[in-house]
């Protein structure tokens, strides 16, 4: 039977190019395989630093000259085939393989909404007033902005206002009126049973402005690196 003679002194070394992919916030990851004798493999993951940096690869062992990347952080590990000779560690790491924070970053869309008003209705033959409560469905303007910070991010965003955004009036498209004097009801576009200056005095209880529906902040790199995400609405408020 053959022996594998395995020297004491034979190296763990990174034995492939960086895989390189872009998660879904926009940071960037990167996984390295390192493989080494069996006997090592203990040491080796012992000398392992969780968000240590990337370093640059070694072209002793044929890989491409890159690196280090001091903005690429180790995220986590695994071994693999441990009871080979010579086992395998795939390290996984995040950040940003330019070794720079990239810009603040937008998307513009439009989302659904529906706001509750309170209005009243005085009937010019009869003086009597009724109640109207109303809900309106319009679409509203939304920007989405995610950004990178180095620091702790605020509690609150410092995103708070939509791009290009139109105004909610003019993107109503349906409502229901009900007249809670009388219990009459009216829904659709045009207003038809409940006068019109009753579904105006709704619209006047409801006012447009910029609204954060969303905040997200993702710790990455504890004290190093976060992800923040936030949606900023101009929708009608009562």
């Amino acid at each position: 039977m053959a022996v594998k003679y395995i020297p004491n002194n034979f190296p763990w070394i990174q034995c492939s190019e960086p895989q390189w992919t872009v998660d879904g916030w926009g940071y960037d990851k990167a996984k390295v395989t390192w493989r080494g004798p069996r006997p090592g493999l203990k040491a080796f993951l012992d000398s392992l630093v969780k968000f240590s940096n990337m370093p640059a690869s070694n072209t002793r062992y044929g890989l491409t000259n890159a690196g280090p990347y001091p903005m690429m952080y180790l995220d986590d590990w695994a071994s693999t085939n441990t009871t080979a000779s010579f086992p395998s560690v795939e390290l996984n790491y995040i950040g940003f393989r330019s070794g720079t924070i990239p810009p603040v970053k937008t998307v513009d869309s439009n989302t659904a909404q529906q706001v509750n008003g309170q209005g009243q209705y005085t009937d010019p033959a009869t003086g009597s007033t009724a109640q109207i409560s109303g809900t309106l469905q319009y679409t509203a303007s939304r920007t989405t902005y995610t950004w990178f910070m180095t620091s702790l991010p605020p509690i609150a965003s410092p995103f708070n206002y939509v791009q290009n955004a139109q105004n909610p009036f003019d993107t109503i498209i349906g409502y229901r009126m009900t007249n809670t004097t009388s219990g009459s009801q009216d829904a659709g576009l045009p207003v038809n049973n409940i006068p019109y200056a009753a579904f105006v005095s709704v619209l006047n209880s409801v006012a447009a402005q910029d609204v954060v529906s969303n905040y997200e902040r993702e710790t990455l790199v504890p004290n190093a690196l976060y992800a923040c995400r936030a949606d900023v609405d101009y929708k009608l408020v009562s």
